[in-house]
């Protein structure tokens, strides 16, 4: 039997759970076939089940067959998605993209592996990286570019944007597009907060907050 874990039970984990079976009927069929067993994975567990499913500590998943082991991990934070990540797939785990059922996606090219796409659009000629994360309602428009652990909140829409590595663009956040010629561009690192209004490019590292957006501080970028 397969299993698939979701790691985050804190995180975003909860809202992708109940969509991994249409994820599955859609993106990887021959998975649904093999009646996949849906757990969640956190580090330090405190209980046995969450939402009727069961929990494993990241240990007890990490002593599981790498060949009959997929994984996705839900948590907002795309450091520690990427550090997870590698740290599961050093041990021969797949990495899967999950779907939500009310999403689409005509990205111009496929999404880098582990995307966690909510009720949520990534329209045409864009591109994306790695476990990109998007919560609901929210829109990527044309000509974006997304880099690797991406996250972007809900009702967001951006267009003609340039996102960078680690980025993190929250609810309600409002980013004027650049055109596509010049895109609007967002540094790696840099975290737009909740209904804060971008209407020029964003430093690496930035915090941005705020209507009219001002700097809160900037974070050093590795």
């Amino acid at each position: 039997m397969v299993t698939i874990g979701l790691i985050g039970i804190g995180g975003v984990g909860p809202e992708f759970m109940p969509q991994i079976p249409w994820s599955l009927e859609h993106f990887n069929p021959e998975l649904l076939q093999q009646n996949p067993r849906l757990v969640y994975v956190e580090s330090e567990s405190e209980t046995d089940h969450y939402a009727g499913h069961e929990v494993m500590s990241l240990d007890d998943f990490k002593a599981l067959p790498p060949e009959e082991t997929c994984f996705n991990v839900g948590i907002a934070d795309g450091s520690a998605r990427k550090h997870l990540s590698e740290e599961l797939e050093s041990h021969g785990f797949g990495l899967l993209g999950i779907y939500h059922s009310r999403s689409q996606c005509l990205a111009h090219t496929p999404p880098g592996p582990g995307i966690l796409l909510g009720r949520a659009g990534i329209s045409v000629n864009s591109t994306v990286g790695r476990s990109l994360l998007v919560l609901g309602a929210s829109l990527i428009g044309q000509n974006c570019a997304l880099g690797d652990y991406v996250t972007i909140g809900s009702q967001v829409c951006i267009e003609h944007t340039h996102v960078g590595d680690f980025a993190q663009v929250w609810n309600g956040a409002i980013v004027t597009p650049g055109t596509a010629d010049k895109p609007r561009r967002i540094g790696q690192g840099a975290i737009i907060g909740m209904g804060a209004y971008i209407d020029e490019d964003v430093p690496d590292g930035a915090v941005m907050v705020g209507n009219p957006s001002r700097e809160l501080r900037r974070n050093p970028v590795s």
